[in-house]
């Protein structure tokens, strides 16, 4: 098995004579050592798994690509960005729908909801010496619920006020807000990995 790291072949002395777990350990320690992480491993444009290097055959190659972790924070924030324009129409689409209204009509925004909380919640381990305001999506969450539970009751008034009033003026925009000083500092970071000339340059 070979292995490509960002398109570079990864030399490993005697990589064949190591099992698959202690190759995986191998080529954890080869990234974590630039600083980096692993994103992803594709053979033959294949995603794979770490479970699923353990059982493909020897005489593949396998492409590994890293990024650095604030990349990787960069990226998780443009899925939540996503997620909530998912979340943004499912509402939207609930308040227009000329049907009764069914608790299903949100199942699309509670999933999406759920990701983003649990996604924000993740930053604070990953970025420890982050001493921003964290995006925060509890309150987001309860509060569709909120709205899940005025539409069950018919307070189609009430519904809509939240949607104009809570949703879009009081709860977006601080946590809109955080994410922006986050992904500033994230890109700040990245940008000093990717050149060090310069993080040497505006430190003198």
């Amino acid at each position: 098995m070979r292995f490509f790291i960002d398109g570079a072949e990864w030399s490993f002395p005697h990589i064949d004579s190591l099992s698959r777990e202690e190759q995986l350990e191998a080529l954890r320690e080869k990234v974590a050592s630039e600083d980096r992480v692993i994103v992803d491993m594709l053979s033959d444009g294949e995603s794979l798994d770490e479970a699923d290097l353990m059982t493909v055959p020897d005489d593949i190659d396998v492409d590994v690509y890293t990024d650095t972790p604030w990349g990787v924070g960069l990226e998780i924030l443009d899925e939540i960005k996503n997620s909530l324009l998912a979340v943004f129409k499912n509402l939207q689409g609930a308040l227009d729908s000329s049907v009764p209204f069914e608790p299903s009509a949100l199942d699309e925004a509670k999933r999406q909801m759920e990701w983003v909380r649990e996604a924000a919640d993740s930053f604070r381990d990953a970025y420890p010496e982050y001493t921003g305001i964290f995006p925060d999506a509890g309150e987001l969450m309860q509060s569709v619920e909120q709205f899940e539970e005025y539409l069950s009751e018919g307070h189609y008034a009430e519904a809509q006020a939240w949607h104009e009033q809570t949703w879009k003026k009081e709860l977006l925009p601080p946590f809109l807000e955080n994410v922006r000083n986050f992904k500033e500092w994230l890109d700040e970071k990245n940008r000093q990995d990717l050149d060090p000339a310069d993080t040497k340059v505006n430190s003198q």
